[in-house]
């Protein structure tokens, strides 16, 4: 009671407080419907075959228990929605889609009750869309947290043909040859920050998704002032204390190491740039070897 009242002094009080907290766990539990419908689905596909037709005597359970989860899933969503900061047509989809797979499985249960051979005679077609609608459910949650083209970033070039994303531009053959913002502050950015302020959620309307985007700052504070690093906010949040209420990142996700803080320094100081290479900027020589190290753990 005594920490309701004092979440109660606060705006939305402690009801709110709660079911943001609750909302927390959607990213947990979101796992159990998806994993319980694919082995629904698996036993419906061999139940059909007489050797393994006893099988079918559990797929009803699977199913419900497909429906509650995803329910459960849903409804931890939306309070997690609540809390703020994510927006777009990523999230639209992943919203609408989620609340799909409640309703299919749900629906899907409860033919499976009442008329269990209606059902396998439709189980093929049935199967195949509950599988898409769970992949693609997964899919646009993903992009909410690792940018849309996440998935298929490192993707072999025929793919990413069929994808229609275009060739990967080459990487370079080292660090001096980097590009400074698209090949070492970006992906640094978006390893730390981006499951806060990417495309899709934008909390405190910041996003590191686009070097525009970045320049443009916050609801608040400009999070890259170029040249300097008193006025950037991003500094800022990055070299405080992490006990600091206002440190970044928050909830004890992994921050930046001192050393990928001294690398965005760096290029805070050089004017914050939108291209050139790490050559062309001329790090200073002790400089130098983070640079590489850090070029040389990154994705390319």
């Amino acid at each position: 009671m005594r920490i309701c009242r004092s979440m109660a002094a606060q705006p939305g009080g402690c009801t709110l407080s709660l079911i943001h907290f609750l909302g927390r766990f959607h990213v947990v539990v979101l796992h159990l419907p998806v994993g319980i419908l694919c082995v629904a689905v698996l036993i419906d596909f061999l139940s059909r075959r007489p050797r393994f037709a006893e099988l079918a005597a559990a797929s009803t359970l699977l199913w419900g228990a497909t429906a509650a989860t995803a329910i459960a899933t849903v409804a931890l969503g939306l309070a997690h929605f609540s809390e703020g900061g994510f927006s777009g047509p990523d999230l639209e989809r992943h919203r609408a889609l989620g609340i799909s797979v409640a309703v299919f499985a749900t629906l899907i249960w409860l033919w499976r009750l009442r008329d269990a051979g209606s059902f396998m005679r439709w189980q093929p077609l049935t199967g195949v869309l509950g599988l898409v609608l769970v992949t693609l459910t997964g899919h646009y949650g993903g992009a909410l947290t690792h940018g849309p083209t996440y998935l298929f970033e490192l993707a072999p070039a025929p793919l990413r043909g069929l994808l229609g994303m275009g060739p990967a531009r080459a990487a370079a053959a080292n660090a001096a040859g980097a590009q400074v913002f698209d090949d070492i502050v970006h992906p640094l950015l978006m390893l730390r920050c981006g499951s806060c302020h990417g495309e899709s959620t934008r909390k405190g309307k910041l996003s590191f998704a686009t070097y525009e985007l970045t320049m443009a700052g916050g609801e608040e504070f400009p999070a890259v002032v170029p040249g300097d690093l008193v006025q950037s906010e991003l500094y800022a949040r990055v070299t405080m204390p992490r006990d600091s209420k206002d440190a970044m990142p928050k909830d004890n996700k992994t921050p930046l190491t001192p050393e990928q803080v001294k690398v965005i320094a760096w290029w805070i100081q050089a004017g914050a740039p939108r291209s050139g290479t790490v050559a062309e900027l001329k790090p200073p020589a002790d400089l130098m070897p983070l640079i590489e190290a850090e070029y040389a753990r990154l994705p390319h």
